[in-house]
């Protein structure tokens, strides 16, 4: 165990100097070339060679790994795999790849095209601090997810672009984007109510509702795994009824006191948002009205996770729109000595928060960085077996 967060806290500090190594060069690309997006282009690109060479990262890496180059044995056309179920984007992906590319590890790096492709279409189109936007990324722990719940992160950085469209008023692409982001993972459909509560709901924003909505969490805690355990009943989220295990009831201060940060953090972020927004040194139009309710409810089923741990994954989805939203927020300050002081006080908190970050989430792995040059794909329990890193 010892061991275990050793590699753990080491991860956590390679982790940030790798960010930090890359925001840097991207700074300097973009300096040297003056070009738009040049710097931009060269993180992502990086980041996809990252996330396509992995090896043994994240506890269900092998599971994608066996999926992908075993799916044309299990499927003989991509409507078979359309008929044997729901939730089968990444079969469908996988087979389709397959068919086409030999190589045992490509699926890896289509998904990686996919998912950066899809931020850094985001951030490049959106953001007014694309830097910004990125070291949010990076640092809140995003990319890191992406090389671990591959099929909620495509699912989540396709909804990451529906989201967008459901507020510009495309319904139709919206729609596409969230069956699309559906098929890929179910708890997208989860997503797609929340944002429909948080569009439909007059609700007007304050402190009092922020602290309001984090007490009634707390208050409901105790009887949450009822209603999951409901909700296992139904058939699409049957397969999760092997999550429902309490953190609480099992006494894993790990995960407990992951998801109290987690929600500690964010807490004081929709506070620093809200009171300035009270106070009228922000003022947010109607799309980021509706990203702050959003995450609101986010918090929220963050809070109730300490009953159903997986539950926290849902509010990624969330909380992932902060990539966007606090660029938008901070170049809407008055001055621009303003600005760029905020934009430095918000990236030394984010290296913070990054390295607590990786290490309380390290239960999946994350602290494994292996390449296709150096380990062959082996099984959770042969990799806890041969010790851990390679």
């Amino acid at each position: 165990m010892e061991s275990r967060y050793h590699d753990m806290f080491f991860f956590s500090i390679e982790y940030l100097f790798f960010c930090l190594i890359l925001l840097f060069v991207m700074l300097i690309i973009k300096s040297v070339l003056k070009k738009k997006n040049s710097g931009l282009i060269t993180g992502f690109t990086v980041l996809v060679i990252i996330s396509a060479i992995r090896v043994n990262t994240g506890s269900d890496y092998f599971n994608y790994y066996s999926m992908y180059n075993n799916s044309i044995r299990y499927y003989n056309s991509v409507s078979d795999i359309f008929r044997s179920g729901f939730q089968q984007g990444y079969m469908v992906l996988s087979y389709l790849v397959k068919q086409t590319f030999e190589n045992e590890f490509f699926i890896f790096f289509v998904c990686a095209v996919i998912i950066n492709s899809l931020i850094f279409y985001i951030i490049s189109k959106y953001s007014p601090y694309p830097l910004l936007s990125v070291s949010l990324y990076l640092f809140m722990g995003y990319f890191l997810i992406s090389l671990n719940i591959l099929k909620q992160s495509l699912a989540m950085s396709v909804m990451f672009l529906a989201v967008i469209f459901f507020l510009k008023k495309r319904y139709l692409l919206f729609t596409i984007l969230c069956l699309i982001s559906t098929y890929f993972h179910i708890t997208a459909l989860v997503f797609v109510a929340i944002l429909l509560i948080a569009k439909f709901t007059k609700v007007r924003l304050s402190l009092n509702v922020l602290y309001l909505s984090v007490f009634f969490s707390f208050l409901v805690l105790p009887f949450s795994n009822v209603v999951f355990k409901l909700a296992a009943n139904i058939s699409i989220f049957s397969k999760y009824q092997m999550y429902l295990e309490s953190p609480l009831d099992r006494g894993d201060m790990r995960f407990i006191v992951n998801v109290l940060f987690f929600v500690i953090i964010h807490t004081i972020i929709l506070h620093i948002i809200i009171k300035n927004i009270q106070n009228g040194k922000i003022k947010i139009n109607n799309f980021e009205y509706i990203l702050l309710k959003v995450m609101i409810i986010g918090l929220m089923l963050s809070i109730v996770s300490l009953r159903l741990y997986y539950i926290n994954r849902i509010s990624y989805y969330c909380f992932q729109l902060l990539i966007l939203l606090i660029p938008l927020l901070v170049s809407k300050l008055s001055k621009i000595e303003i600005r760029t002081l905020v934009r430095k006080k918000i990236i030394m908190g984010l290296m913070v928060y990054s390295l607590i970050f990786t290490v309380l989430s390290g239960e999946n792995n994350y602290y494994n960085y292996s390449t296709i040059f150096n380990d062959l794909p082996v099984s959770v329990m042969d990799f806890v077996g041969r010790g851990g890193r390679k």
